[in-house]
């Protein structure tokens, strides 16, 4: 079985939705494709940073948003890395990028988003800044390396 190991960079709607899809599905990831998901890097300017190299409990982050606002109580080996530290220094396979973006400049997004690339893990995400303002850039350089680059949340968000 083969185990993605994610860094999520935001923890929001967006972010503590994507954890609960994990949370429910993990069983039919194993069963009909052979994978394991395994998150075990969460950052977010709000709410702080945890980093586990083995993994995070995902109930133990759902429950300390909902209850405190927080990572304060997740066991974690690091805390309060910055998202560029996260990225490039974590063992995340996968980043997924789902934090604030600034639709002019699609910052920080963007930045993220290049970090990861530099740092030689796929990235997934549901930012439109980036996306619509350097995706013919961004997608160039994952191929240049080898890497996947995913998109499709960013430009169907809104169907149903």
């Amino acid at each position: 079985m083969k185990t993605y190991r994610i860094a999520m960079i935001g923890f929001g709607n967006v972010g503590q939705g994507f954890a609960t899809i994990l949370q429910n599905h993990a069983s039919m990831l194993a069963e009909t494709h052979g994978v394991a998901v395994q998150i075990v890097a969460v950052s977010t300017r709000s709410k702080g940073s945890v980093y586990h190299p083995d993994g995070l409990d995902l109930n133990a982050l759902m429950t300390a948003v909902t209850d405190d606002g927080n990572f304060d109580r997740v066991d974690a080996l690091y805390r309060d890395w910055d998202a560029l530290k996260i990225i490039a220094e974590s063992n995340a396979d996968v980043i997924a990028e789902i934090s604030y973006t600034d639709l002019k400049t699609g910052e920080p997004a963007y930045r993220h988003i290049r970090q990861a690339l530099d740092s030689g893990k796929h990235v997934i995400t549901a930012n439109k800044g980036p996306t619509a303002l350097f995706y013919p850039e961004l997608l160039q350089s994952a191929r240049e390396k080898n890497l996947s680059i995913g998109v499709e949340g960013t430009v169907l968000s809104g169907t149903p």
